[in-house]
């Protein structure tokens, strides 16, 4: 099968957008070896030496950037957002800095992703790997892209490039802390797991969506549960924790800025030094309850759509059951051994 990912990165300054294609579900290597051998080989004026540093993904269904750290999170045609490491290549000062993607406010001066501008496809199978970002790529794969011709920019594409700009603006102390998604996962548990138990228990969960019942609006603790515990021994491991997160990385991004907001709480003056103490508290508590509607609303968003999607892989699934015949087999079988068993009843009470 076909598949599609849309890679863009800032070359030279500006934000270039291109679609590679690939002949099956790529991995993170996979992905990771494709997007530099072609900036750095395919693109003109490009940096002599373009290395990633993170990728970051774009989610449809939550309409907000979250980390790239796992192939599950590729779907066919999606955004995904290159960042070369600082110091390779041209000087810093070139570079633009790191965008910061969780935050919810736009800057107006940001600039919108153009539309995928060419199709290269990979036609050489490259060496699978285990390791996750960050990468530590040094040799160059060659004739792994190949050019295919430029491709059209509809209005679908530039439409959906600008609904996913990335925000701009330097990363806060927080952020360059836990640039990585696989530590926002650890944080989120160790958060979580306060007494330090090793796993999670019902509840532990439940204490801390009833704490922030206003980014929770559509979930409970016993959904929670019921999703990470994959084995059903009423304990949450580490292990079982990080598959949950795979497949759910929405709610792990909104435990991980509920926690973040509360760490910044404690910290004296916080955010709001510049500001009277009055003004800020009222315009931060507004704030605040808008981010937590609109990540509760995201969140409900994402868990419909895989809840739908669910449901007709089962439904398809129980059609080809029905045409194959084993279905109307096993029904007349039924039916007639409960005839014959009728009938028995029927004699004994007779006789």
């Amino acid at each position: 099968m076909v598949f599609f990912i849309r890679v863009a990165a800032n070359v030279r300054g500006g934000n270039r957008n291109i679609r590679l294609r690939f002949s099956s579900h790529p991995t993170l290597c996979e992905l990771a070896c494709a997007t530099e051998s072609y900036f750095m080989t395919a693109v003109p004026q490009a940096q002599s030496s373009f290395q990633l540093d993170a990728m970051m993904l774009f989610d449809e269904f939550a309409l907000r950037w979250v980390e790239l750290y796992s192939a599950a999170q590729l779907s066919t045609d999606c955004q995904v957002y290159a960042f070369a490491k600082r110091g390779v290549g041209r000087p810093v000062q070139d570079r633009p800095p790191r965008p910061e993607m969780s935050r919810r406010n736009v800057r107006a001066d940001r600039e919108v992703i153009p539309p995928p501008g060419k199709t290269v496809a990979c036609i050489a199978s490259l060496k699978d790997g285990t390791s996750l970002f960050p990468f530590s790529l040094d040799a160059t794969e060659d004739g792994v892209l190949t050019d295919i011709g430029e491709s059209a920019a509809d209005e679908e594409d530039a439409c959906r490039c600008r609904r996913c700009a990335p925000i701009t603006g330097p990363l806060d102390a927080l952020g360059r802390h836990n640039a990585r998604h696989g530590d926002r996962i650890r944080t989120v548990f160790d958060a979580l797991d306060a007494q330090q138990k090793g796993y999670l228990l019902f509840t532990d969960l439940k204490r801390a969506v009833d704490a922030q019942r206003r980014v929770f609006i559509n979930y409970s603790a016993k959904a929670l549960m019921a999703l990470a515990d994959q084995d059903g021994d009423g304990r949450v491991s580490y292990k079982e924790w990080a598959s949950f997160a795979v497949s759910h990385p929405a709610v792990v991004d909104a435990f991980f800025d509920v926690f973040a907001q509360l760490s910044r709480r404690r910290v004296p003056g916080g955010s709001c030094a510049h500001a009277p103490q009055a003004s800020c508290s009222s315009l931060t508590t507004c704030r605040l309850s808008m981010e937590a509607y609109e990540r509760s609303r995201a969140v409900l968003t994402h868990e419909e759509a895989r809840l739908a999607a669910d449901a007709v892989r089962l439904k398809a699934l129980r059609d080809a059951w029905e045409k194959s015949g084993v279905g109307r087999r096993k029904r007349r079988g039924t039916t007639a051994e409960s005839t014959r068993r009728s009938w028995r009843v029927h004699s004994v009470l007779l006789y």
